[in-house]
């Protein structure tokens, strides 16, 4: 799995919206190798999904899966 944390963990300054864009994938990117690579129980890849989840409502990472 690729990581991008490291990407930006040192910029200065607002992310591009490509850079921007990369991030938003680390959810799905996340949740489908954790699907796909590790047994794990159920409510590991529900709190993989929903970790940016926000009470009020899905956040844009709900939106791009």
């Amino acid at each position: 799995m690729k990581r991008t944390h490291w990407l930006f963990k040192h910029k200065v300054g607002r992310l591009s919206s490509q850079e921007w864009n990369l991030i938003k994938t680390h959810v799905p990117k996340t949740v489908d190798y954790l699907h796909e690579h590790a047994c794990v129980p159920h409510a590991v890849l529900t709190i993989a999904k929903q970790h940016h989840e926000k009470l009020d409502g899905p956040t844009d990472s709900a939106k791009a899966r």
